[in-house]
């Protein structure tokens, strides 16, 4: 009998000792990789663990590189700007990715009149302006808003071309690119030896899984009254992408007014919001972008309602396909029902701030 407790204690002992050298073993394979790069006219933050987390890395950031390539209007050797420079004369062939993300712009531009990936003439326009420190006239801006509507990109399925049918129309992909980006980058996690993996793409974070022994990522939300660096609420996360909207960046003043990067595609100016910021929680990066932009630019009115629409939802037993935090102007904090035990106030700025749903 003693020597059977003795053979089971000892199997005991191996079998912790075995487990606790898999573990071991894994532990010390896995890498850490914290990268930070600028491109896309942002700084891009990656914290990688996994066996191939600085491979992986390297390989988003040579993916992103040439998203950005292919996209930036600024760059006349991309594929936007070949088809913007053929506005009003012929298709232009892209490539797959590029193609489908237009496709998908076109479609988000249906879902609400606030966005246009055509918007271009307009937001070039603003970026000459902020670089001269002196705002357009309202007869430059309405010259320019005749050349913007989506519904005149013309798209060939069997060629994969594309063709603005104006001259003088141009696509800016500046409302969805860092959220679709992300989508990209997921696609990258999934298929690399790795653990788990924040990035953080300007105001876009996309978190891979839950690090282990946590419940999730804990990603900050910013003041939108503070230093880029202050973060006012902080969202447990995981899988999902955050993106957050806000007129506290890429702005200039003139006459005591501050003009910002947020434009009102329906006024051709910046978006007169009684927001100073919206956030929009989802797995789908590019919906996530369009949203957060697209929710600022409606405002409070449009936050409420869709609070309550997600309450209806909630209360099927049905998954909403977005959550929202947004903040107005008299700091009042409004979350999502389905985010209420995942968000949490990291500084009261003096109680400045409140939840008020």
């Amino acid at each position: 009998m003693m020597l059977k407790k003795k053979n089971l204690m000892i199997g005991v002992i191996l079998t912790a000792t075995a487990v606790l050298a898999a573990l071991l073993f894994f532990s010390i394979r896995e890498e850490k990789e914290d990268r930070v790069d600028f491109l896309m006219d942002t700084f891009i933050q990656q914290q990688i663990t996994g066996r191939k987390a600085k491979q992986t890395g390297e390989k988003v950031f040579q993916a992103l590189k040439a998203f950005d390539d292919s996209l930036s209007m600024y760059n006349t050797e991309s594929e936007i700007s070949k088809i913007n420079n053929a506005a009003g004369i012929s298709y232009v062939k892209v490539a797959e990715q590029t193609y489908n993300l237009l496709k998908r712009s076109q479609e988000l531009s249906t879902l609400h009149n606030s966005f246009d990936f055509t918007i271009a003439p307009i937001t070039a326009l603003w970026h000459e302006a902020k670089e001269n420190g002196v705002p357009p006239t309202e007869e430059q801006v309405a010259q320019r808003l005749a050349l913007v509507d989506y519904k005149k990109v013309l798209f060939n399925d069997e060629e994969q071309s594309v063709m603005l049918a104006e001259k003088g129309m141009a696509i800016d992909m500046g409302g969805i690119a860092k959220g679709y980006a992300c989508d990209v980058v997921r696609s990258i996690y999934q298929k690399s030896d790795i653990s788990t993996a924040l990035i953080s793409i300007g105001g876009n974070v996309y978190t891979y899984r839950t690090p282990r022994g946590k419940q999730g990522y804990r990603v900050g939300i910013r003041n939108p009254i503070g230093d880029s660096a202050d973060a006012l609420l902080s969202l447990m996360s995981t899988e999902q992408v955050i993106a957050t909207s806000g007129a506290y960046e890429r702005f200039f003043e003139y006459q005591g007014i501050s003009y910002h990067h947020i434009i009102d595609k329906n006024t051709g100016f910046p978006a007169q919001s009684d927001l100073l910021s919206a956030t929009i929680v989802t797995a789908d990066g590019a919906l996530a972008d369009f949203l957060s932009t697209t929710y600022y630019i409606l405002g409070k009115k449009a936050v409420l309602e869709t609070i309550e629409q997600e309450k209806a939802t909630l209360a099927k037993g049905e998954t909403p396909q977005f959550a929202i935090i947004a903040i107005d102007k008299q700091y009042n904090i409004y979350v999502s029902p389905s985010l209420k035990d995942k968000v949490e106030l990291l500084e009261d700025d003096g109680g400045k701030y409140r939840f008020a749903v």
